[in-house]
């Protein structure tokens, strides 16, 4: 990631369990510039759903995939960006393209909770747990110090 005077902050969504209307009552004030998704359907969804309620462009992004087994098959390692670099690289490229502003991203539950830091709370989840709860928004900003919990909030009834 090249250095930025502005962070972009990052807005992390799991896929699916939502209630479109608080969601999008939440993400709203927030005025996102573009909504990013994952190639699983229910992602796509999703993102085209927010994008049609916020008046945002969605894009799908194939290096959202979620890993193939149960969840319970991800790694306890995986604390943070620096853990799978493949996915903080698609991060360092949002931070560059989106100086200073706001993104949504809509995915994979294990692919969120590897891009949220720890300190979130959220981690490789235990066998059969939802490591991103449907309900939870999660907030990241990342500029040339790194990436860092803005923080979770619940989406608002």
């Amino acid at each position: 990631m090249s250095d930025l005077q502005c962070p972009v902050r990052v807005f992390l969504v799991a896929r699916e369990g939502h209630r479109f209307g608080p969601l999008g009552d939440t993400l709203r004030p927030q005025r996102l510039a573009r909504i990013y998704g994952g190639p699983e359907a229910s992602a796509r969804h999703t993102a085209a759903r927010l994008s049609d309620d916020l008046g945002v462009p969605a894009v799908v992004l194939a290096g959202l995939a979620g890993p193939p087994g149960p969840a319970d098959q991800v790694t306890a390692d995986r604390e943070s960006t620096d853990a799978q670099p493949a996915l903080r690289r698609l991060m360092d490229g949002l931070a560059d393209e989106h100086r200073g502003e706001a993104v949504l991203i809509v995915g994979d539950e294990r692919v969120l909770a590897a891009l949220a830091p720890r300190r979130a709370g959220i981690g490789a989840p235990a066998a059969g747990a939802d490591p991103l709860p449907p309900d939870v928004v999660i907030a990241v900003e990342g500029d040339a110090d790194g990436w860092r919990l803005v923080r979770p909030w619940p989406i608002t009834a």
